[in-house]
């Protein structure tokens, strides 16, 4: 199973949102967040729906938003100012 998150580093107030290509356990996607810094993170279920969608820091559209059917599982964080 392909896995998702959105992570922080310590002393950061970028969070990330990491997914992984391949399929992986559960255990190696906890320890490769390890390894690349991040200290929080909180696992997004459902890496293999194909509905993975989320805006770049330039607001470039990545993913599909087609989310017919899903809207009670939708969680959506928005930055404010």
């Amino acid at each position: 199973m392909t896995r998702c998150a959105l992570a922080r580093k310590a002393g950061s107030t970028t969070i990330w949102y990491v997914e992984t290509i391949h399929k992986e356990s559960l255990y190696d996607f906890a320890q490769t967040l390890a390894d690349y810094g991040f200290t929080d993170a909180i696992y997004l279920t459902g890496g293999n729906n194909g509905n993975t969608f989320y805006r770049t820091p330039s607001n470039s559209i990545c993913g599909v938003a087609d989310w017919k059917g899903y809207g009670n599982n939708l969680l959506i964080f928005k930055k404010t100012k």
